[in-house]
């Protein structure tokens, strides 16, 4: 799913919830769009190169050339089980962060139902089972 909709989505969501948590609120952008700042840290990592736009293009490119085994070859940190579960569990410790976690669900589902309508299969399931852990662990720790 492309960014404006994140965005456009993560906004109605953030306004709805502002009468409850006012400022917090506005965690919900967090979740809902900069969640997809892990898509440019993989692209960095494995191509060996900063560029934002360079990024943006290839994973866009990915996503309409129906490239799966590139795509099943990603690893986003911030779309992993680790991180959703994470940050329920700090929602329940501080809840003012229930809107970062409610804005990255939301993100998760609206991807997984794009990615299915995309390629009529869940593909997002194979990214989203994926260890954060391990892929970092991986990329700073492991010898290579």
């Amino acid at each position: 799913m492309n960014i404006l909709s994140h965005t456009i989505i993560s906004a109605v969501i953030a306004m709805i919830l502002w009468p409850f948590f006012g400022f917090w609120s506005l965690l919900v952008l967090v979740g809902g769009v900069l969640v997809d700042s892990d898509h440019l840290f993989w692209y960095v990592v494995t191509h060996r190169k900063f560029s934002i736009r360079k990024a943006y293009v290839y994973c866009m490119n990915i996503e309409l050339e129906k490239n799966i085994p590139e795509y099943l070859s990603v690893v986003v940190i911030f779309h992993s089980y680790e991180t959703v579960i994470a940050l329920v569990l700090l929602a329940t410790i501080i809840p003012q962060t229930i809107p970062l976690a409610l804005g990255l669900v939301v993100h998760l589902l609206l991807d997984f139902v794009h990615i299915y309508s995309l390629y009529k299969k869940s593909y997002f399931l194979t990214l989203f089972k994926k260890s954060a852990v391990i892929f970092l662990y991986k990329t700073f720790f492991a010898r290579k």
